[in-house]
């Protein structure tokens, strides 16, 4: 990972309000959305083989960004270290820094309160904000981020709190109110740190929607201009998940098999196992079987397991072999007895007569 994704930009150089890139670089410690870490977007939903609902992300990964190399015109504010107001924001912060989001939101809203013409005004109400959401709190996010934009339409921190209204708006899968967020986001600074972030919620967003094409589209220009984000895992998955959908079953192919050029992706047994299922759709029994079975092999305690035991068993079943379909059914009750494939299987092979 490129070092300046791991930094997080939530304060301002401490002799020059307006400087946003040096600010950025000094402070590395921002709480989860700076961690070099995703999200895991769950481990597979109920599929049935027809309907596919796609997988849970409640939208708590990591942010990490791209170098913000934006710029303010505004004349430069120089900030006093030792005035009073100026030492109660660096206490705050350095309780937002060590985590403590719950003392350090105390302390905002004291600074809040206390200094309300401060220059450091909309830089603590900001990471107010922050905090309701980094402390698991997006509804308090949603509330604090909303007043922000409405009490400092002017701050430099308008495009990040516009992106994290939306990401406290998907937390709590409200995806129509958490597009127009993002895509505000993008509209304010279409470089900045978060703009990569921004772009693949954007298009996750879509996803969520169900409106495939555009999402497809979306995932697309994430990966044309941001080609060293860390979120290309992630958009080629969802690409493909789009492709599928859409019953581009090839294309999905192809962007799954890119997923599977990343080693370390959290995406690595559910693109294989959507290329599983694209390959089944394409007709394909005999390249579908191995891709299948390799999930067990492959990615031992994936809850694609019981997903792939049953695709099997059908593969089986459209090839005739009721013995080895049987079999397969026997596999999938011992390991996986209260899962709802059980049944989906039972019913595939009574329906095809196996």
């Amino acid at each position: 990972m490129n070092p300046t994704h791991a930094l997080g930009k939530h304060m301002r150089n401490t002799t020059q309000l307006r400087s946003l890139l040096t600010a950025s670089i000094l402070l590395a410690a921002c709480g989860s959305d700076s961690a070099p870490f995703r999200n895991v977007d769950g481990n597979g939903t109920v599929d049935t083989g027809t309907t596919d609902t796609g997988t849970t992300d409640t939208g708590t990964g990591a942010d990490t960004g791209t170098t913000d190399t934006g710029t303010d015109t505004r004349p430069v504010i120089p900030i006093d270290p030792t005035a009073t107001d100026e030492v109660a924001f660096q206490a705050a912060l350095d309780l937002y820094n060590a985590l403590d989001y719950a003392g350090a939101e105390a302390a905002f809203t004291q600074f809040i309160a206390n200094f309300p013409n401060s220059p450091r005004a909309d830089n603590a109400a900001y990471l107010n904000a922050r905090c309701l959401y980094e402390s698991g709190d997006p509804a308090g996010g949603q509330r604090a981020f909303t007043q922000f934009i409405a009490t400092h339409p002017d701050s430099v921190f308008l495009n990040e709190a516009h992106y994290f209204l939306g990401r406290c708006y998907f937390q709590q899968t409200n995806y129509a109110a958490a597009l127009p967020e993002f895509q505000a986001s993008l509209s304010i600074d279409s470089v900045g740190l978060y703009a990569d972030d921004a772009q693949y919620y954007v298009a996750r967003t879509q996803y969520q929607l169900l409106n495939y094409a555009e999402a497809a589209a979306q995932f697309d220009k994430l990966l044309n201009d941001f080609p060293a984000t860390v979120y290309i895992d992630n958009g080629l998955y969802y690409k493909g998940r789009a492709q599928f959908a859409l019953k581009d079953y090839t294309s999905a192919i192809v962007s799954f098999d890119r997923v599977l050029t990343f080693p370390g992706s959290i995406y690595l047994d559910n693109a294989t196992y959507y290329k599983g299922r694209s390959t089944y759709s394409l007709g394909d029994l005999a390249g579908a079987m191995p891709i299948f079975q390799s999930i067990a092999v492959t990615f031992p305690g994936s809850a694609y397991e019981d997903n792939a035991l049953y695709y099997i068993a059908r593969i089986y079943t459209d090839q005739g072999n009721c013995a080895q379909a049987q079999a397969t059914l026997a596999d999938l009750g011992a390991r996986f007895a209260g899962s709802v494939y059980v049944t989906n299987t039972q019913t595939y092979l009574t329906a095809n007569g196996c």
